[in-house]
């Protein structure tokens, strides 16, 4: 994390599963962490011939307050 100034004021991380590729994070104004995980992790129940999709969030409220 960047203070303002852009002086470093720590930092934080948001693990999902080893080996797996990145993924969307933010942080909301209020300081909330959003982490979008990997469709690897979702266990989707997929209809044969159709497209898979999965969407799993975790978020941390205020976590960077």
């Amino acid at each position: 994390m960047l203070a303002p100034s852009g002086k470093s004021c720590g930092s934080a991380e948001f693990q999902t599963a080893p080996g797996s590729c990145a993924n969307f994070i933010d942080v909301g104004y209020d300081g909330t962490v959003v982490q979008q995980l990997p469709a690897g992790i979702d266990a989707p129940s997929c209809t044969p011939g159709e497209p898979c999709r999965s969407c799993t969030w975790r978020w941390w409220p205020g976590f960077f307050r």
